[in-house]
């Protein structure tokens, strides 16, 4: 078990070298950046947010309940 773990962390290691390596290759750097710029929220991304919370919770607790317990 301890010779797998080592061997995945070894490879784990070495594969984000390369990666990093990739980026460095590609301009990515220390002082590189990304321009995101902020987007305030609208009523809309506010309403789905909220309906989308309420189902992922309201979902499993009709599972949960079920049919008969529901009503």
């Amino acid at each position: 078990m301890g010779y797998i773990l080592g061997t995945m962390f070894i490879r784990a290691y070495e594969q984000g070298e390369r990666v990093y390596l990739s980026m460095l290759c590609r301009g990515y750097g220390k002082h590189s950046f990304l321009l995101v710029r902020k987007k305030a929220l609208c009523r809309g991304d506010v309403a789905f947010l909220c309906l989308s919370m309420s189902f992922v919770i309201i979902v499993p607790v009709a599972i949960w309940l079920g049919p008969a317990r529901l009503f």
